[in-house]
């Protein structure tokens, strides 16, 4: 009996020793975890901080070194799917994080407070290598010099008749070219299928990449997403998937308004962030696409900011300038509106803005989404340039 408790005393020690060893051992597990989620932290506010003070280094070692690279190997990636991997890997990532959540509520319930550290810790150290990737996989672009700086584009103060003038040669131009397409049986423009939409619109950038050296003419896919519905709720026509370096859209929106979209995603894709640079990148590639149907989406995309911009100002000189559209113009710009005010859910739609306004701001983008207003102040240098656009 005493040789029986004697070795059920030593194998009590042994599981309390093995026990105490496994609670050392997620100790250090838990505090290498820490010390990790705050270097990461560490690293990413050093590295924005760094790339708010010097956007002239961000330029020339990021965007025109390190990520060109990264975008060659993302792109060839997509292209090679003809759906969108990054809207499946998105929802992956937001049925994941949903589990651990989960799983952390379990913890919690059953009072098991040291695998609710660890799973907490686990979840914010992936978080932040996320966020960490992110930022070096495109969100960088944010912190480079802006646009007009680059092409050398003189963006300066203007009055109302200069705004008015723009207006006009945009009304103008998207008159004759409206003129040009060919119609479907609802009277609308339909030059080209959606897939020919998505699957051409880099054509546009090969122009651009022979007068910027900014600019690449490689092809890019352009997808449509599935959860188009949603988009179409929450009033948004196209997102960029940095994760995958992959344009996508609505396919849901009006035909003709979807080729700038494609080409404002495209530029997002060519490494410029800013919203109110990749509107102009946008209708610039439109404007350069062998499609006119590129084209007159690019120019009613203009026309919709600068006519709105001059309204505000001045609403009666906005309906003079209004007597210049062409029947069809106005039919398009009709159709368009009645789409939108018909599908998009308010409440969907400020939930959405807000939280795209925080992530703008939250990216050195300090007007949030009011920033695509300095798309009207791009095309206005753009005209005043030679007095046409």
């Amino acid at each position: 009996m005493r040789e029986l408790r004697e070795v059920r005393e030593v194998r009590e020690l042994r599981e309390l020793r093995e026990v105490r060893e496994v609670r050392e051992a997620q100790k250090k597990k838990v505090f290498r975890m820490s010390i990790l989620a705050i270097a990461l932290l560490a690293f990413k506010l050093i590295t924005i901080h760094f790339a708010q003070l010097y956007p002239v280094i961000v330029e020339k070692i990021y965007s025109r070194g390190v990520y060109p690279v990264i975008r060659g190997v993302l792109t060839s990636v997509e292209n090679s799917f003809p759906f969108s991997i990054g809207e499946i890997l998105f929802i992956c990532m937001v049925l994941g994080l949903l589990y651990l959540f989960i799983r952390l509520i379990i913890h919690l319930i059953k009072r098991d407070f040291e695998a609710l550290l660890k799973r907490s810790l686990m979840l914010l150290v992936s978080i932040m290598i996320a966020l960490c990737f992110f930022d070096l996989s495109w969100l960088l672009n944010n912190y480079r010099p802006d646009f007009e700086d680059l092409a050398h584009l003189t963006v300066v103060k203007t009055d109302k008749e200069v705004l008015a003038n723009t207006l006009q040669a945009l009304i103008e131009k998207a008159n004759t070219l409206r003129e040009e397409l060919s119609e479907n049986e609802e009277n609308l423009p339909n030059d080209l299928s959606l897939k020919q939409i998505l699957d051409t619109a880099y054509l546009g950038y090969t122009p651009l990449s022979q007068q910027y050296p900014f600019f690449h003419d490689k092809v890019v896919r352009v997808k449509g997403l599935l959860v188009s519905p949603i988009q179409t709720w929450s009033g948004y026509t196209g997102v960029y998937l940095f994760f995958i370096g992959e344009p996508t859209v609505n396919s849901m929106a009006p035909l003709f308004t979807i080729p700038h979209t494609a080409c404002h995603e495209i530029a997002h894709q060519q490494g410029f962030a800013q919203e109110e640079a990749a509107n102009y990148i946008g209708f610039l590639a439109c404007k350069n696409h062998p499609s006119q149907l590129f084209q007159y989406s690019g120019y009613l995309s203009a026309i919709a900011y600068v006519a709105n911009a001059l309204y505000l100002v001045d609403a009666d000189l906005y309906h003079e300038k209004a007597k210049l559209y062409s029947t069809k113009v106005i039919s398009d710009l009709r159709y368009d509106a009645k789409f939108w005010d018909e599908n998009e859910k308010k409440t969907t739609a400020k939930v959405v803005n807000d939280l795209n306004d925080s992530y703008l701001k939250s990216y050195n983008q300090v007007e949030g989404i009011k920033s695509y207003g300095k798309y009207v102040d791009l095309l206005i240098a753009d005209f005043l340039q030679d007095g046409s656009i």
